[in-house]
């Protein structure tokens, strides 16, 4: 096999067959191009299996078992409710628009649309600071390709409910979106309450809101330096150097007398 060259080899599929501790191992599948009989086989990371199976067009596979441990089914997840009402909202919505524009002249101005407004009063769960700090640091973990660290980042409940957030917000689901946002704060007080209470240093939540402190900390700091101003005061003048034989310049109350 070793004899053969690399031009020989060709890249049959690519295949997910593991998930361990929520982390996935996909493997590579070599073999001829003439049969296309596999030959040998390397484990690599998926997003590079799915990297070189777009580029040399290999069929993508999943292990049954993997399958059968990650895969949610649509109709299980809130979004599925969500994109019915969508669709029909979006029919009821073109169906107002041509009675509308049948009924008004071209030149009037057109109003702000309802969808429109409902993004522009949209809150951003990511400017939440402990969301903004988990945030940070999974790209931290995925950048040092510590998948473990970042799947356990990507799974903790603020985080799912942020996801979840983004989910309804990108269906058009405005306002599941928003009590989605009332319900991670509510999360978040209550988790940062019972972490103080019970006292456990060492849990994410107590670190991320240790870090959250600090960071509004840092942050009154540096407003404080931005507005705060410092009186400059002139320079005192200094009487200069008195030269020999000359009269002093300070006269008091009796020179004044006696001249």
């Amino acid at each position: 096999m070793w004899q053969s060259g690399k031009a020989d080899w060709k890249l049959l599929r690519v295949g997910v067959v593991e998930l361990t501790n929520d982390v996935f191992v996909a493997r590579l599948f070599f073999g001829d191009r003439v049969t296309g009989q596999p030959v040998w086989d390397c484990d690599c990371r998926p997003s590079d299996a799915t990297f070189l199976a777009m580029k040399s067009g290999a069929p993508i596979y999943v292990h049954k078992r993997v399958w059968d441990e990650a895969a949610t089914r649509l109709r299980d997840t809130h979004a599925f409710e969500y994109i019915k009402q969508l669709h029909s909202q979006s029919a009821k919505e073109e169906a107002k628009k041509g009675a509308a524009s049948s009924s008004t002249s071209g030149t009037a101005t057109p109003s702000a649309t309802p969808v429109a407004a409902g993004v522009a009063e949209l809150p951003d769960s990511s400017l939440l600071l402990p969301i903004s700090l988990l945030l940070r640091d999974m790209e931290v973990a995925i950048a040092d390709e510590d998948y473990v660290t970042a799947a356990q980042i990507r799974d903790h409940p603020w985080m799912r409910l942020h996801a979840d957030i983004e989910m309804h917000k990108g269906i058009g689901a405005y306002d599941r979106a928003k009590e989605l946002f009332v319900q991670l704060k509510l999360r978040i007080e209550a988790d940062t309450t019972q972490a103080v209470i019970s006292g456990n240093s060492q849990s994410l939540e107590a670190r991320i809101i240790s870090r959250a402190r600090a960071e509004k900390q840092r942050e009154a700091a540096l407003r404080a330096m931005k507005t705060f101003r410092v009186v400059d005061h002139p320079p005192m003048k200094l009487p200069g150097r008195q030269k020999m034989g000359e009269p002093s310049q300070r006269t008091d109350g009796r020179e004044q007398q006696r001249s």
